[in-house]
């Protein structure tokens, strides 16, 4: 049966985000840890974001990463290898360790220093990262899952960035937090990434089948197979996509359209909704997906669950999305033309 939905992860293990107050020209900065052995093994990316809403990435030059996986906020503007030393990133019982030094794509140093000596747990905030809120031209929908992401705090840290050996200031958050903040489990997923070519298939019995990056579940519907939900794993954890009812397989579709809900979710519960539509006129399936139920952030620390509340862009970014696919049913094999807008 034919899978028009794909979701993706990418490689990022760990995270780490600061906002710079007085560089001339990045405004923030974002420190990725990857572990893939299909991209290089592990290495450090450095996402450096300029006034414009544009992205200059640099890739430690052990790694092989998909540019395709870095087309953020108002899109990204030079993307290349970089010789880093120091390249440090762990994570330990007194909190997060960075050190990093590299030459940036404009010419000019940097350095990055971060040090955590702390002696409690900080409080744990569950969040839906708003990265898609900058996204001029989105080429999927950014499903940026933080399950665990942290605050530094001003006692017992220490925070250094020097670009061209002189001292740059992060931006300031009321105390006892640092506007500094790392994730140590992120699943940064790419929901129905833009394309054209060939439907991916998966046999039509039900159960659990892998289709590229993700595995689809497969129910019977009405005696026909249908795709009951796509997900992702990685180290026991899962976020995905379920639909209500399931979508039924393109070719077994009657002429006019089909209806139904779909659902994202990550650490067992939903986290945003909205709905589906098939249309089928003849060989032709017009698809169409939209948000209309924005991000419910759940249980939070109190100052977490406060900020969620008073500033609408954490929640309300997602349904801003549409997506719509046409799939030709005639060619052989069926092929399928899908990207997304932004209302």
């Amino acid at each position: 049966m034919l899978v028009p939905f794909s979701l993706r992860l990418t490689s990022p293990v760990r995270l780490l985000l600061l906002s710079l107050a007085d560089d001339e020209s990045c405004t923030d900065l974002e420190v990725q840890w990857v572990d893939d052995p299909d991209h290089g093994g592990q290495g450090a990316v450095l996402l450096a974001v300029r006034r414009d809403g544009t992205a200059d990435v640099h890739v430690d030059r052990r790694l092989t990463l998909p540019r395709a996986d870095y087309e953020v906020g108002a899109g990204t503007q030079r993307f290349g290898p970089a010789a880093m030393d120091p390249c440090r990133f762990e994570v330990t019982a007194a909190g997060v360790q960075v050190d990093l030094g590299l030459t940036l794509h404009d010419g000019r140093d940097l350095h990055l220093v971060v040090h955590e000596d702390r002696t409690s747990p900080p409080p744990v905030v569950r969040m839906l990262a708003p990265a898609g809120h900058a996204m001029s031209r989105p080429r999927f929908f950014p499903f940026f899952w933080m399950d665990h992401i942290w605050f530094l705090r001003w006692r017992g840290a220490r925070v250094q960035v020097e670009v061209d050996g002189r001292p740059r200031r992060v931006v300031r958050m009321g105390a006892p937090y640092r506007l500094v903040r790392y994730a140590t489990a992120p699943m940064t997923a790419l929901w129905c990434e833009e394309g054209s070519g060939p439907v991916p298939v998966v046999p039509d019995e039900p159960g659990e089948h892998t289709c590229g990056a993700g595995v689809v579940t497969v129910e019977e519907a009405d005696g026909s197979p249908a795709v009951a939900s796509v997900q992702v794993r990685r180290g026991g954890a899962a976020l995905g996509v379920s639909f209500d009812p399931a979508v039924p397989d393109l070719g077994s579709l009657d002429d006019g359209p089909s209806l139904g809900r779909w659902t994202a979710w990550a650490s067992g519960r939903s986290q945003l909704g909205g709905w589906w539509e098939a249309d089928r006129r003849g060989a032709t399936v017009r698809l169409t997906q939209a948000v209309d139920e924005p991000w419910r952030p759940g249980p939070q620390p109190a100052a977490a669950g406060l900020v969620f509340r008073l500033l609408p862009v954490f929640r309300t970014w997602p349904t801003t999305y549409r997506w719509s696919g046409t799939v030709d049913l005639g060619s052989d094999p069926p092929t399928m033309t899908s990207g997304w807008s932004r209302t």
